[in-house]
């Protein structure tokens, strides 16, 4: 155990600038001012000459020697033009001086010039078992060109690029991780999530499982969005606490997402570009709660193999810390959230929403009871407004309130897999067209 506090580049605010320094001014002068004269000299006036000289006049010159420039008298017994003898224990150079011809006898040797900003790195495995660390980095805050396993700890990190990154698998098995700053809040191909608590704010992507390697890594350097993409990524949770606030997408994986446990909330993002889950494969979900709350362009639900049922809520815009309410036929409080941003999409899934039951959703009011990121855990809600409600029969059941669009993805991949960061998802509402219509849209597009 113990306290480290790490600082690169200036921090996660800074990037790398030139040095525009010109010099210091003398202690006590300001930008303008001139020096002040020698005392007793007055502004304008020239120094006195040396006792014994006259303006103008030359220095005298050493003793028995005479104006004109008259060399140095050699060594004795050395003539104009040669070389002085080198004493016993000097080697004479190789070079043979008398001629136009050189020999170089030097090695050239490479030195790498690059310059990491990283702040913890390891260029294989990093394993942290505790400690207390705050770091501001302009590049990734930890990085493993391999492997990292985090067992316990507490961290405090503001990152300019990623703020936990691992090439290949991360482990995060204990401690409490609060990410305030990041491009790219956790990433790797493999992320297995255990335990511990999470709270991370993204400028991107969340939690992301690309598939690849960091091209930051070889040039040292924050690369932001450089992590290429192998199609092969997964997102494993089976414990702990994760709050994900993220502008891109909240949880994205090139390839699949397992959640068997814990507690995952997402707020994600505003704009119908990216959505608060995203995947290529599958999201096969069997235990725990999960909340993601954002835009509803792009939202993309887990997939209907899974074993927990799961809830799709479509609203119309909804502003930011809205209370939505979820409540079964028997008056059991399913869902009391407030996200901290606007939201239009709720995806819910929980141990306890059960097969052949009525759910009914509610927006507005407050609730009263204790909060964790905008979550009641044992909220008193009342009040709201109806919205709409289902009666769930299959692994997900749809609740629309009137005039909000139905966008929403059901169990498919998305395409998220460009390298470095989000794909680009396409979505076509058939409203009861052929598929030769669908296809000639295709092909417009």
């Amino acid at each position: 155990d113990g306290y480290i506090t790490i600082k690169t580049g200036g921090g996660s605010e800074n990037s790398t600038k030139a040095n525009q320094s010109l010099g210091q001014r003398p202690d006590g002068m300001t930008k303008g001012e001139k020096p002040t004269m020698p005392d007793g000299m007055n502004k304008g006036e020239r120094p006195t000459m040396p006792e014994g000289q006259t303006q103008g006049e030359a220095p005298a010159l050493p003793d028995g020697q005479t104006q004109g420039g008259q060399p140095p008298q050699l060594p004795d017994g050395q003539t104009q033009g040669e070389r002085p003898e080198m004493p016993q224990d000097i080697k004479q150079p190789s070079n043979n001086q008398d001629t136009n011809s050189n020999t170089n006898t030097s090695t050239n040797t490479s030195t790498d010039e690059s310059t990491s900003m990283k702040a913890l790195k390891a260029t294989t495995n990093i394993i942290i078992d505790g400690g207390t660390f705050n770091i501001d980095s302009e590049d990734d805050s930890i990085h493993s060109n391999a492997n990292a396993i985090i067992n316990g700890g507490t961290f405090e990190i503001a990152s300019g690029d990623d703020g936990i990154h691992s090439d290949t698998q991360l482990d995060i098995n204990g401690g409490t991780i609060n990410i305030s700053k990041s491009y790219e809040g956790i990433e790797s191909t493999t992320i297995n999530i255990n335990d511990g608590s999470i709270h991370l704010v993204a400028s991107d992507d969340g939690i992301n499982a690309a598939g690849g390697n960091d091209i930051s890594t070889e040039t040292g350097m924050a690369g932001n969005d450089k992590f290429s993409s192998s199609g092969n990524g997964l997102i494993n949770i089976t414990g702990g606490y994760v709050y994900v606030d993220a502008s891109g997408d909240g949880i994205d994986a090139n390839g699949n997402i397992k959640m068997a446990g814990g507690t995952v909330l997402v707020n994600g993002p505003t704009n119908d570009g990216n959505g608060s889950l995203d995947y290529d494969g599958t999201f096969d979900i069997s235990g725990g709660i999960l909340v993601a709350a954002g835009s509803s362009g792009m939202a993309q639900m887990p997939s209907d193999s899974s074993s927990q049922k799961i809830l799709n809520l479509n609203l119309t815009s909804q502003e930011a810390n809205t209370v939505v309410n979820v409540k079964s036929s028997d008056g059991k409080n399913i869902l009391t959230y407030a996200p901290l941003k606007n939201y239009s999409s709720v995806i819910v899934s929980t141990p306890d929403i059960k097969d052949n039951t009525k759910y009914t959703v509610s927006v507005g009011k407050t609730a009263k009871g204790e909060a964790k990121d905008g979550l009641y855990s044992d909220g008193n809600y009342s009040g709201g407004t109806e919205v709409g409600s289902e009666t769930t029969s299959n692994t997900i059941t749809n609740i629309t309130q009137e005039g909000a669009s139905t966008n929403s993805m059901r169990g498919q991949g998305g395409q998220g897999g460009r390298p470095g960061g989000k794909g680009h998802k396409m979505q076509l509402n058939t409203n009861g067209q052929t598929n030769n219509q669908i296809n000639s849209q295709i092909t417009e597009q």
